[in-house]
């Protein structure tokens, strides 16, 4: 008999078990549902670490495009009237570039330190789950 909390709380037994194949059918039933959850968690943080894997190529191709452009108005940079302002517009384009490197960067670490952050958190709940058996567990975790 179960009391309305279990009942509310979803803890509750669904159905008696009535032999031990059908506990284990059960188990296993419960156990897929819990892998394909938790494989479900791993692909997201995945997608979430490539995420902030993306922004920080993209600061370091921007960045880089603005470094080098940068660099090349100050080479190029003569005497004269020209030279003066090439020279200050390289040098606003270069640390422009640099600016923008390190701002995707910085976006990229944090993007992907909330995906590893994820991933953790799924180990620990994978490494203490009940309904999993340590073959599962390796499974999920890629152990294996």
């Amino acid at each position: 008999m179960t009391n309305g909390i279990d009942s509310i709380l979803g803890t509750a037994p669904t159905r008696p078990a009535s032999s031990a194949s059908a506990t284990g059918d059960v188990r296993v039933s419960r156990a897929q549902k819990l892998s394909k959850r938790y494989l479900d968690g791993y692909r997201v943080a995945r997608f979430v670490v490539g995420v902030g894997m993306l922004w920080k190529v993209i600061g370091f191709v921007f960045g880089g495009i603005g470094v080098l452009v940068g660099i090349y108005l100050v080479a190029n940079a003569r005497e004269g009237f020209d030279a003066a302002l090439k020279l200050r517009i390289g040098g606003l384009v270069v640390l422009s570039g640099i600016i923008i490197f390190g701002f995707c960067f910085i976006i990229g670490v944090l993007i992907s330190s909330v995906g590893q952050m994820q991933k953790a958190t799924l180990d620990s709940a994978v490494n203490n789950s009940t309904i999993l058996n340590d073959d599962e567990r390796a499974v999920i975790l890629s152990l294996e």
